[in-house]
């Protein structure tokens, strides 16, 4: 499900947890390229209906308050034109990889580590 209150949600798993427990959860991106599209399309993404476009940072960041460890892994999707998508609206960057990555990256999981 979505949560809207997910520090809340992390804290109380934290406490829960075993001492060598392992959470694992994941969170879309709101710049996968697709998303973006949609977006400016003026639609709402398709799917579970309520989407939840807080930055998956941010989100790693809030964990890092309860666990010990937390790892972000990126799932990327393989999407014709991202690279020029990118060279076209941030030309020769020195982020360019970066952005490429982010713009193909559809979720995050995050491994958070009591």
């Amino acid at each position: 499900g979505v949560y809207e209150d997910f520090p809340q949600l992390l804290e109380v798993v934290s406490q829960k947890l075993r001492p060598d427990g392992t959470l694992v959860f994941f969170c879309e991106n709101p710049y996968f390229a697709i998303t973006l599209h949609t977006l400016l399309q003026f639609q709402l993404p398709s799917g579970s209906g309520k989407k939840n476009l807080t930055d998956p940072s941010y989100i790693k960041s809030m964990a890092e308050k309860y666990f010990s460890q937390v790892q972000m892994v990126p799932i990327e999707t393989a999407i014709t034109g991202v690279e020029e998508f990118a060279m076209h609206h941030f030309g020769k960057s020195s982020q360019l990889a970066e952005i490429t990555k982010r713009l193909k990256t559809e979720k995050y999981y995050l491994v958070c580590r009591k």
